[in-house]
């Protein structure tokens, strides 16, 4: 009888069992990449157990069969392309509505309208006949109503620009129109741009970054630019960067400041639709026996916030601080002045 030693044992695993992890692996390699997230070569061997070897080979079979894989050599990163595609998707009834009537008013924002009517074209021709007599029913019957812009092939060029600035963590050179915006000095001012997160609010696309001129952070109005040159500098969006953070407690979008405590009295006639209404994450309402609310926020810096009040005109009396009276009192007198005899 022959003694087999331990030596004389193959530890090769089946040849069936590693083909079906390789296969395995592909599935999630392709997940884990196609989530947004760039990951560099060690980082995947070392997540998947496997060789950097290995990583390479996988990355090349996934991008043979179409997937769109690419490689940035500046930071060592693959990343998933922005013509890949998703994994096929399986909807409940009530999702695919919901998704296919969202989808259809983000189409009608001027920026994203191309690329979200090719989406929902997809979704739809996917969707069973049933779904789609029910979606029919009932998208015609709510209607949302954007705020247009007056250049809207400007926005989306810069939108696009941006997107993929931040995508590639790269620098970008660019123009931006001072004339209209709150910058001194006027004119289209050229200058270096990191940009780190695209935010649509108050009924305009912008792109929060640091501007390099400027040495700080600025959030500025898409519209506005003039001239967005890629470089091939590239650099690192901080890790602890959220865009609540940033912002803070101001009104709207522009951040810093002295906080302040505001209080105003709203009038019968506006309370309840101005107190139905969450303005501020600070928000804080007290209904009055005569029918008027007494609003306060918590708010950094005052120059957002007194154009709102002065929107509301007769309606709303500022109560503190005292600083903000006297603004809107002497707002409300220049404009008195321009409808005076």
């Amino acid at each position: 009888m022959t003694t087999v030693t331990p030596r004389t044992i193959s530890r090769r695993r089946p040849a069936a069992a590693a083909h079906a992890d390789a296969k395995i692996r592909l599935i999630l390699l392709w997940g884990l990449l196609s989530n947004g997230e760039a990951q560099s070569p060690a980082m995947l061997a070392d997540r998947f157990k496997v060789t950097v070897r290995t990583i390479h080979r996988d990355i090349k079979v996934i991008q043979q069969a179409g997937y769109q894989i690419k490689f940035d050599r500046k930071t060592d990163r693959y990343y998933c392309g922005a013509t890949g595609f998703l994994p096929p998707l399986d909807f409940r009834q009530d999702e695919a509505v919901a998704l296919m009537l969202l989808g259809r008013h983000v189409s009608e924002d001027p920026v994203l309208e191309d690329a979200a009517n090719r989406a929902l074209g997809k979704i739809r021709s996917h969707l069973p006949p049933a779904l789609q007599d029910q979606l029919a029913a009932l998208e015609h019957r709510v209607t949302v109503n954007p705020v247009g812009t007056d250049n809207a092939q400007a926005a989306g060029d810069a939108y696009h620009r941006m997107q993929q600035a931040i995508r590639e963590q790269r620098q970008v050179q660019c123009k931006y129109d001072a004339v209209r915006s709150s910058e001194n000095g006027g004119g289209d001012r050229q200058f270096f741009f990191c940009p780190y997160h695209l935010l649509f609010s108050n009924r305009a696309w912008y792109v929060i970054g640091y501007r390099e001129d400027r040495k700080s952070m600025r959030s500025l109005k898409l519209i506005r630019f003039t001239q967005i040159t890629p470089t091939n500098k590239s650099f690192k969006i901080p890790a602890d960067f959220t865009v609540a953070g940033y912002l803070g407690q101001c009104w709207r979008l522009i951040p810093g400041g002295t906080r302040r405590h505001i209080v105003m009295q709203i009038d019968p006639h506006f309370a309840t639709g101005i107190a139905e209404t969450q303005w501020h994450s600070t928000q804080v309402v007290e209904n009055q026996p005569d029918g008027s609310a007494i609003i306060q926020f918590d708010v950094d810096g005052l120059e957002e916030i007194v154009w709102w009040i002065l929107g509301l005109g007769p309606h709303c009396r500022v109560l503190e601080p005292r600083e903000l009276v006297l603004r809107v009192q002497e707002l409300a007198l220049q404009t008195a002045k321009l409808y005076g005899k």
